[in-house]
């Protein structure tokens, strides 16, 4: 190198310690802190949205058999009673002779 070379980069590295800035490897580090938050931050979403679905599934589950079961009672509630127990299940008397 001659002197002129190393007389410029003496002075350069002189200004560049009074101003400040920010170099190449302190970029790509904010670069890779950055991408490594988004990442979590997806990952952490992705887990999120996981068990949300995860839950709402098992209400409409839950919500599905219990609906099922008031089906099921209704039905055997509303049933046409046959035998002894006809006559004292409220319903209006038999008309028919017999």
């Amino acid at each position: 190198m001659s002197q002129l070379s190393v007389g410029l980069k003496k002075l350069e590295r002189g200004i560049s310690s009074l101003i400040p800035h920010e170099g190449a490897a302190e970029k790509r580090a904010n670069m890779y802190a950055t991408r490594d938050q988004i990442a979590l931050y997806k990952s952490q979403q992705d887990e999120l949205t996981k068990k949300a679905d995860a839950l709402s599934e098992q209400t409409n589950m839950e919500r599905q058999r219990v609906h099922e079961k008031q089906i099921r009672g209704l039905r055997n509630s509303y049933r046409r009673r046959s035998g002894l127990m006809a006559a004292s299940s409220g319903d209006a008397p038999n008309e028919q002779l017999g």
